[in-house]
């Protein structure tokens, strides 16, 4: 897996993936114009990744605001960190948030409910 690196914008996150660093982080505003064209790729290098994963996986969310649209494809990449929680792969969240942001903590409150992984919430 080559890292992946995409820089924000007003409209969307930075991604960071480096396998070799250990980073799989995506932060900032996530309401891109075409959530599946942006995020297209960010699935792509990380399926490439669970295909021959780190021993542990944290995936770190730090958003600011993001579109329902964009929580779709938050689901596909749990999903997949789920598949690795299932083959025996020690996997984790953290979901960073502004203290404040009762909208934040309740969307990642209704995600952790529904893993079995560890999920950590995080004030920045």
């Amino acid at each position: 897996m080559l890292p992946l690196k995409i820089n924000p914008t007003r409209s969307t996150p930075s991604v960071h993936f480096d396998k070799e660093l250990g980073i799989f982080e995506i932060k900032g505003n996530s309401y891109p114009q075409d959530t599946i064209e942006f995020y297209m790729p960010v699935e792509y290098a990380f399926q490439e990744y669970c295909d021959d994963p780190n021993p542990h996986t944290n995936l770190v969310f730090q958003l600011d605001y993001f579109h329902s649209t964009s929580i779709k494809s938050f689901y596909k990449l749990i999903a997949m960190l789920n598949k690795l929680f299932e083959s025996g792969r020690e996997v984790s969240i953290t979901w960073r948030h502004k203290k404040d942001d009762e909208d934040l903590i309740k969307v990642g409150k209704e995600l952790a409910e529904l893993l079995a992984f560890p999920f950590h919430f995080e004030i920045i």
